[in-house]
């Protein structure tokens, strides 16, 4: 299987933690906001899209049919750019 972020990237979204990367066939970010592990999500295997609160903290959590991947709202450079990254996701992730 090729990761989801081979071929042509879309968007490209990056913080201090590292990037996200919504692809054309699939999201690749790190496992969470303290890993280093990088983990390929295809749009075709996302089973759920939660968002989270714990206490001032956002999270999305992208739960795939192996594997899950907590983006925080911190790890991006604004509010508005983990807005927009979420609403790009949930897009692709509806299209499949």
């Amino acid at each position: 299987m090729s990761s989801p972020s081979s071929g042509r990237t879309l968007l490209i979204f990056g913080g201090d933690s590292g990037s996200q990367v919504i692809g054309e066939t699939g999201i690749s970010a790190p496992k969470s906001a303290l890993s280093n592990k990088i983990i390929d999500i295809p749009y075709n295997e996302v089973t759920n899209i939660l968002d989270q609160k714990v206490q001032k903290q956002v999270f999305l959590a992208i739960h795939g049919k192996a594997s899950k991947v907590t983006i925080a709202q911190s790890a991006l450079a604004s509010k508005e750019q983990f807005q927009e990254m979420r609403s790009n996701l949930i897009e692709r992730v509806e299209q499949r």
